[in-house]
């Protein structure tokens, strides 16, 4: 068995998944072995290591007396097996390093942060629970564990923990006093890049909007450079500032000031949910010009994500001072007919009978009419036709609420009519919009071109409407493997910004 660093994963269910790493090292009386607790950052465990023909066990204690235990089939330079972990069970795969080295984490755990590099990409690095840092490539998403090779040095293979073969080498410099100057990353082909560090600053704000006191951040690179500013509006999950922080952090490491807010009702905002699409953007128009009045902004935009494809580009049209909008994944129609074109998209998907999924459509129709009348005759359609919908098959989920109480249809009253062709007819201002090419929540063969006869049909000339083959609605692309051997699961749109930026006075500041 191959000496030196191994290094993987184990997957205990319950006990939680987490990283694993074995040192191997031939002694006089045969080959010692060491544990890594990397969670616990506890390096060096002696180990037992057994060999029979194919197969390795490595037994231990950790210092609580708790027995660890790995055993399972090796070879070519990979271990793989079953795990029993203090006091859990489950599966394990350790692949050969070779030239991995033991590095204290605390020596550079002060790697975290981002990085722009010389060829105009942006890396994020993020420290790990125990100690490691992943690094993120924005432009396309790609994700590697910087894996040390000596004290400022790393190694990144093909996927998250595959070490093997050598994709890149990183090397980061210091000054004199010890902190961290730039990143420099050399691929295996020999082409080199350099980083500049910087992080992230991020500053509470509270702003009125309509008499409505409300509170969010301003989240901006940690410098005081000239740059635009833009406005987050999230998707149905947005309820306070942290709903899209991997939007905000995303945005911000491009160059924006970004803004971004508890909603009405929510954390530390006042009013009530929910409200109309117009409310939202009137509170968006208020957070721009709150970002405004705080200074070093050339320009506010607005970003919307799924729901916020419908309040972002209201919010242009409201504001004579917008300068841009992107939209991802935004519907192109009203949420009843989104809704719909969804919720039997995810019927067929699932394997429904085409005549089961036209019942669930005359359900959904008979909802949306009971929607706009609030008719007692029409609610008598829908909740009868319901119920026999379900009897034969329907699932629950595919269909509105049974209940006629007055909080089940609430938002639905206030938004799900809203047509957003006459708003993107008004947009004037350059547009960015990124669909996915799987999303089943808002259908691209139905939105896209919709949207893009809306923006013609206003003239708009700048209008950059790009599709990502593969991706889901989170503009991710799937992934239903081992989280050790994951790549990255793609740009998520953020390298399509980055693209789209380039040329543009938005881009300022970076």
């Amino acid at each position: 068995m191959p000496t030196g660093g191994w290094i993987g994963w184990a997957y205990i269910g319950e006990g939680g998944d987490l990283p694993l790493r074995v040192w191997l090292e031939e002694g006089p009386e045969g080959p010692a072995a060491w544990f890594d607790g990397v969670p616990w950052r506890r390096p060096g465990w002696p180990a037992r290591l057994e060999q029979a023909h194919d197969r390795a066990t490595l037994t231990l204690e950790a210092p609580n007396g708790t027995p660890i235990r790995l055993e399972g089939v090796r070879g070519d330079g990979r271990w793989s097996g079953d795990i029993e972990l203090l006091g859990y069970a489950g599966e394990f795969e350790l692949l050969h390093a070779p030239g991995l080295a033991f590095v204290d984490p605390e020596h550079y755990a002060d790697r975290p942060g981002y990085y722009r590099m010389s060829d105009g990409d942006v890396l994020e690095a993020r420290g790990l629970g125990w100690g490691e840092v992943v690094v993120r490539s924005l432009r396309t998403g790609e994700q590697r564990t910087l894996l040390p090779t000596g004290a400022d040095r790393f190694m990144v293979g093909p996927a998250r923990y595959v070490p093997a073969p050598v994709e890149a080498r990183y090397r980061v410099r210091r000054d004199g006093q010890g902190s961290v100057v730039s990143l420099e990353r050399t691929t295996a082909g020999g082409q080199t890049t350099r980083g500049e560090p910087f992080n992230l600053r991020v500053e509470d704000i509270a702003f009125i909007s309509d008499g409505t006191a409300l509170a969010g951040s301003v989240t901006r690179p940690d410098d005081d450079r000239p740059r635009s500013g833009i406005v987050v509006l999230g998707g149905s999950s947005w309820e306070t500032r942290s709903s899209h922080l991997f939007q905000v952090r995303s945005l911000a490491a491009l160059g924006f000031a970004v803004v971004s807010w508890d909603k009405r009702g929510f954390g530390e905002s006042g009013g009530k949910d929910p409200v109309s699409f117009a409310v939202t953007a009137a509170d968006a128009v208020a957070a721009a010009g709150c970002l405004r009045a705080r200074g070093n902004v050339t320009a506010v935009g607005y970003f919307g994500v799924s729901r916020g494809g419908w309040t972002a580009p209201l919010a242009v049209t409201r504001d004579a001072d917008a300068a841009f909008l992107i939209l991802f994944v935004p519907p192109a129609a009203s949420p009843a007919v989104q809704e719909q074109g969804g919720r039997l998209a995810r019927m067929s998907e699932a394997g429904f009978a085409d005549a089961d999924v036209e019942v669930a459509r005359h359900m959904l129709e008979a909802a949306w009419r009971y929607i706009a009348s609030g008719s007692d005759a029409d609610w008598a359609t829908y909740a009868e036709g319901r119920t026999a919908a379900v009897a034969v098959g329907v699932p629950e989920d595919a269909l509105p609420p049974a209940s006629r109480e007055p909080e089940q249809w609430q938002w639905s009253s206030l938004n799900m009519l809203f047509d957003p062709g006459p708003v993107l007819g008004a947009v004037q201002v350059p547009v960015l919009a990124v669909y996915g090419e799987n999303d089943l929540d808002v259908l691209t063969a139905e939105h896209r071109p919709r949207l893009e006869a809306a923006l013609a049909a206003a003239g708009n000339e700048d209008v950059t409407v790009i599709t990502i083959p593969g991706v889901d609605h989170s503009l991710a692309l799937p992934w239903n493997g081992p989280l050790h051997r994951s790549a990255g699961r793609g740009s998520e749109g953020f390298g399509d910004v980055m693209e789209w930026l380039q040329g543009r006075d938005l881009a300022a500041g970076r």
